[in-house]
């Protein structure tokens, strides 16, 4: 029988594949870094013109390095309470990990790792960490999981739950962040990751109301970024990636259907920057489609979401990879007029010494031939 973890798989594997091409990409810009340190390692000369130019910063190419290497990239998940943030990361990971019912009133962020081990990190309000390692797949994580930060947990007692266990669709440095359900107090915990993030989801409670009557949080979130942006701290990030997930459709009426989503398309429309109907927004039921996974079969709609998916990831990671080779194509363009002039100034030297030793060739032909005609001079008297 196929399992729901595999029939998963679709979004596993659009994920996995487009975080691979990133990676191959990044390999290549940090081949180019490494290239252009050992020409201006040879070239001191060539530095301090760069440097007293352009400033140093030109030249910081470990920073460049440092930040492909070591930046995290967030696939961000936001939305009002009770939308189904997480049942939505569950279904993509294809298991129950996180609590599907959590206190109203966290504000805890979960992330989501790659590792070979298992383990849970809990960082308290007073960034106290506690350390839980766990050894199989029997639940274990996720009993810890519900007893923490389900339910029953205590409000506003950790800060973050970092998870680590194998997730290979994530690879390196992709992280998922479940964020706290948009609201008072709690906006500015997103606020956190989408300057880098590579993946924006936002989940709208569709069985309420529609989900976006009252919602507004999108604006909110629409004067942040563009605060951010003005301020030069919002690189790649764009708004037209956003991908908004109408979860919970199972439970509009049929006969309503149609109108519920013009209502949330022109909401949209209204508040969210080039909102895009064709390409950015996805009807689910993330409930009804784990037990269509569990029988083996997926609906149009999650297949669409995982279309979306393919589309919306690789526009924001091409913008990352653009920033970087422009950073690398002004560097090379400036050492190339450098190393030019330099080339010029040294052949115009080589003409200048050349016409030097001619003229001293000439004036020491001149002396010989004054001293020969005074000699002659002499002899002859």
């Amino acid at each position: 029988m196929v399992t729901r973890r595999q029939m998963s798989i679709d979004a596993q594997f659009a994920l996995g594949e487009i975080l691979d091409n990133d990676n191959q990409r990044k390999g290549k810009i940090l081949e180019i870094c490494t290239q252009i340190k050992k020409v201006l390692e040879k070239d001191k000369g060539l530095q301090d013109i760069l440097t007293k130019e352009f400033g140093i910063e030109i030249l910081n190419l470990n920073h460049i390095q440092k930040e492909i290497y070591d930046s995290e990239c967030p696939i961000v998940v936001a939305g009002e309470v009770s939308a189904g943030k997480s049942s939505l990361i569950n279904l993509l990971l294809g298991r129950s990990l996180l609590p599907v019912r959590q206190l109203a009133s966290t504000s805890t962020i979960c992330r989501l790792r790659n590792s070979k081990d298992r383990q849970i990190v809990l960082t308290d309000n007073d960034d106290k960490q506690t350390t839980k390692t766990f050894s199989d797949e029997k639940g274990g994580m996720e009993m810890f999981l519900e007893e923490h930060v389900g339910r029953r947990s205590k409000p506003h007692r950790y800060k973050y739950v970092d998870i680590s266990l194998p997730i290979p669709i994530l690879q390196e440095h992709a992280i998922i962040v479940d964020t706290p359900g948009v609201g008072k107090n709690k906006t500015g915990r997103l606020f956190e990751y989408l300057p880098n993030a590579i993946a924006f989801i936002y989940v709208i409670n569709a069985g309420n109301a529609g989900g976006v009557e009252n919602d507004d949080w999108l604006q909110q979130i629409i004067v942040h970024l563009t605060e951010q942006q003005k301020k030069g701290h919002l690189h790649d990030f764009k708004p037209e990636t956003t991908m908004f997930v109408c979860n919970k459709w199972d439970q509009v009426q049929s006969n309503e259907q149609d109108e519920v989503f013009q209502f949330i398309v022109d909401k949209l429309k209204s508040d969210w920057p080039n909102f895009d109907e064709n390409l950015q927004i996805f009807k689910l039921s993330a409930v009804q489609e784990k037990e269509l996974m569990e029988k083996g079969s997926t609906s149009d709609n999650y297949n669409n979401f995982v279309s979306g998916i393919r589309t919306m990831v690789p526009i924001t990671l091409d913008a990352k990879i653009v920033r970087y080779a422009r950073k690398q194509t002004f560097l090379i363009e400036k050492m190339t007029d450098r190393i030019l002039e330099k080339i010029s100034t040294s052949q115009q030297s080589m003409i200048d010494k050349e016409k030097r030793r001619k003229d001293a060739e000439d004036r020491l032909q001149q002396l010989d031939r004054k001293h020969l005609n005074k000699d002659v001079m002499l002899k002859t008297q």
